[in-house]
């Protein structure tokens, strides 16, 4: 019981802030804050790619560096975002995503080596990165549908595995998710999106729309299971132990890692 009361205060914390600062930090607050979450979602991808603790703070600080280094390269800065530039910051993120992170996963493809590790971790967290600060500076609407996304399918996949699941996804990599977590994840998702296509006022049909929710919410079934797989070859449970209840930064964002440069190309049109 107490451990869920930590879970549940620190989640609980951990949204207010990110309501406050998404509708209204100021746009230097907004991206200091996205540079300290990648920052220390970078220390424990180091961490978990094997690299010693001053190794670690080292590739946080440069990936941070680089962070910055788009952030103003793309317009973002400025508010006067270059889409092309944009996107091909991005572009890598979702590559990877599609093409990479599901085959590694499924036949559990080990690193070759740590520099293979660390390059994905900026492909992976600059991608993401850059999503955030184009998504808020453009609508902030748009990044709370995506966060939103993401949270009514882990609620899902939660509730549902935890009620119904008996048959394991992909037990070698995350034992405790299920095909029924995965379905109810999936239709939650579907049932979210054709709520919000009135809300968005998009052209496209509702059936596309839909549809494409349903393929975003995949992505993030991959990105939860990609982390599980880093930290399974680590031989940890959690990814870190920054946040009381829940472990990591990363065990938090994997899924938005995935999700967020696909709804950044999507919906802004990059």
């Amino acid at each position: 019981m107490n451990e869920l009361l930590v879970r549940t205060a620190t989640a609980v914390v951990a949204l207010v802030v990110f309501l406050l600062l998404t509708f209204f930090a100021p746009d230097w607050l907004w991206a200091l804050f996205i540079a300290s979450v990648i920052g220390a979602a970078a220390w424990e991808w180091g961490r978990l790619v094997k690299l010693t603790s001053i190794e670690a703070i080292g590739y946080a600080g440069v990936t941070v560096a680089l962070l910055a280094v788009l952030w103003r390269v793309t317009g973002i800065a400025t508010g006067a975002i270059h889409a092309p530039v944009a996107a091909a910051a991005v572009i890598p993120a979702l590559f990877f995503w599609v093409a990479l992170a599901p085959v590694m996963v499924q036949f559990q493809i080990p690193l070759c080596s740590r520099l293979i590790g660390l390059v994905l971790g900026w492909v992976t967290l600059l991608g993401a990165g850059i999503a955030a600060l184009g998504l808020r500076e453009v609508s902030s609407g748009f990044l709370l549908a995506a966060v939103t996304l993401v949270w009514i399918a882990d609620t899902a996949a939660f509730f549902v595995g935890r009620r119904y699941g008996s048959r394991k996804l992909l037990e070698a990599v995350s034992p405790g998710k299920t095909w029924a977590g995965f379905w109810g994840a999936l239709g939650a998702v579907a049932a979210y999106g054709a709520v919000l296509y009135p809300v968005m006022g998009v052209g496209q049909g509702v059936f596309g729309w839909v549809l494409a929710f349903v393929g975003v919410a995949l992505l993030a079934v991959t990105g939860d299971l990609f982390e599980s797989w880093l930290k399974r070859n680590a031989g940890v449970k959690d990814s870190g132990g920054i946040l009381p209840g829940h472990g990591g930064v990363l065990d938090r964002i994997d899924a938005l890692l995935a999700v967020l440069p696909i709804t950044a190309l999507w919906w802004l049109h990059w």
